[in-house]
């Protein structure tokens, strides 16, 4: 469902390049008024460390959908009591995410003047040069899924063991908003959005949980 959704947007904003460039402008203007160092910056410094670049688009591609599926085949298989409430909290956060870049679309950095498209400059290049060609939105920065399913998959970690390595899964969210600024494919507000979204349907959640009260079992189906 959630694949048939993207490609609907897909559709319906295909052709919105001047929406989504305006958007990116007012993006650039805020970041700047909340004084945030510039996503140039960073890239810049990078730019000199070609191996680190290559390792960190390599990540950008390799470490999204693997890593959220051995998330979800793990809860599964050996803690099925927390899978379905990781599964839902995934699935709203991609609906979520996909209502924002139908309403907010959004163009990312290496579509802008001073920004280097390492992908398509190092490898693997996955987007075609054309905009409007290809399955994927490219006009779909905010939120961050990439960020935002690296998240869940560290929260879960964290919160489903009990041994202290499990902190050591925060290293995948940090390297994939390294990732994806490094690659220009997103702006820091992009995964500061996604962490609000995450943020605010685990509070959504545990009230409504506590409202229930004698009703919990009403909610344990859809409960995050």
């Amino acid at each position: 469902g959630l694949l048939m959704t993207y490609r609907a947007i897909r559709t319906f904003t295909k052709g919105d390049l001047r929406a989504a460039f305006g958007n990116t402008r007012e993006i650039i203007q805020f970041e700047s008024w909340l004084g945030l160092p510039f996503e140039d910056n960073l890239q810049r410094w990078l730019l000199d460390h070609p191996a680190l670049i290559k390792l960190l688009n390599h990540y950008y591609v390799w470490f999204h959908f693997p890593a959220a599926i051995a998330l979800l085949v793990w809860l599964y298989l050996r803690h099925n009591d927390r899978y379905r409430s990781f599964r839902n909290l995934m699935t709203f956060v991609t609906f979520v995410a996909l209502a924002i870049h139908l309403a907010f679309p959004l163009a990312p950095p290496r579509m802008m003047a001073g920004f280097v498209d390492t992908m398509r400059k190092f490898g693997p290049s996955i987007y075609p040069q054309n905009t409007l060609d290809g399955a994927a939105n490219q006009i779909a920065a905010m939120p961050s899924l990439h960020f935002g399913w690296a998240l869940i998959a560290a929260i879960a970690v964290i919160s489903v063991l009990n041994t202290r390595w499990r902190w050591l899964s925060l290293i995948h969210p940090t390297l994939m908003t390294l990732s994806i600024i490094a690659t220009a494919n997103h702006w820091w507000i992009d995964a500061f959005a996604a962490g609000v979204i995450i943020a605010a349907a685990i509070g959504a959640s545990r009230v409504i949980s506590r409202w229930i009260g004698d009703r919990h079992w009403s909610w344990t189906r859809l409960r995050f």
